[in-house]
């Protein structure tokens, strides 16, 4: 176990006597169950959050590129349809979800702020219970009782305790920012020469037109192809940071050629 008492008089967790020690030194304050886990990247004794920092990702991808795919069917008697696509797509990048991680933090000097229903009470580890009582305090003297009333009161929790002074940029928000958009279709139809004849047309055709139709893509955010680098920050490519998505229009049009 990561702790075997509790000191209700200083609310502070301890193993053993001592204090449990934390890896987020500057982000949570002290160790406590539900609090996140770091990996121990340096074999040292996870004090200073800076002395654990690594490289989790990169938002360079391996390759970008697009393609297109054009045809037509049809003849004289029946009339022309055209069908021209042109895709975009980016495989091996990473996307720093920065929206994901600020909506699901709850910070100690914002009590009242949006996030995800992912850490809405019931799915994320709490010291509080339904009716916002702090657990530890009705059981400080029965360190048993204590663990047990935890472990009920988070039994459906699917997330640590987010709880935190400052933001913790982990793995849990770097993303596969690869892709593959339908960036642009085209469906045209070419009336037949008969009909162009009768009308005293030379050339008729009806269109539908369509951008940003669909984009396959693993990442959980509103779009993976994001770049908020600057002047100020060139190196924020591929930061996810309430980024506004790429939006999807229609057109449908006539062109007419007398």
């Amino acid at each position: 176990a990561d702790f075997d008492s509790y000191d209700a008089i200083t609310d502070t967790w301890k193993k053993n006597g001592e204090p449990v020690q934390t890896p987020l030194e500057g982000v949570s304050t002290g160790a406590r169950p539900g609090t996140m886990k770091l990996k121990n990247t340096n074999g040292d004794a996870q004090g200073a959050v800076d002395a654990e920092r690594t490289v989790i990702g990169n938002t360079m991808p391996l390759f970008t590129g697009g393609f297109a795919i054009t045809g037509t069917i049809g003849g004289k008697n029946w009339g022309n349809i055209d069908v021209a696509t042109n895709f975009t797509f980016s495989y091996g990048n990473d996307v720093v979800n920065l929206t994901a991680l600020d909506l699901t933090t709850i910070y100690d000097k914002s009590k009242l702020r949006n996030n995800q229903a992912s850490v809405a009470h019931g799915k994320r580890y709490s010291l509080f219970d339904a009716n916002g009582n702090y657990i530890p305090a009705a059981h400080a003297g029965n360190y048993e009782a204590l663990a047990n009333a935890l472990e009920a009161n988070n039994a459906g929790a699917s997330i640590y305790n987010p709880y935190s002074n400052a933001i913790a940029l982990t793995d849990k928000v770097i993303e596969d920012g690869s892709f593959l958009r339908l960036s642009a279709l085209t469906v045209g139809y070419s009336l037949p020469d008969d009909w162009l004849n009768k009308a005293h047309l030379s050339k008729a055709r009806i269109f539908f037109s369509a951008s940003n139709l669909f984009c396959l893509t693993n990442y959980s955010g509103a779009d993976p192809e994001v770049d908020t680098g600057s002047k100020r920050n060139p190196l924020a490519t591929g930061v996810d940071f309430s980024a506004y998505p790429r939006t999807r229009a229609f057109n449908i049009g006539v062109n007419l050629s007398f």
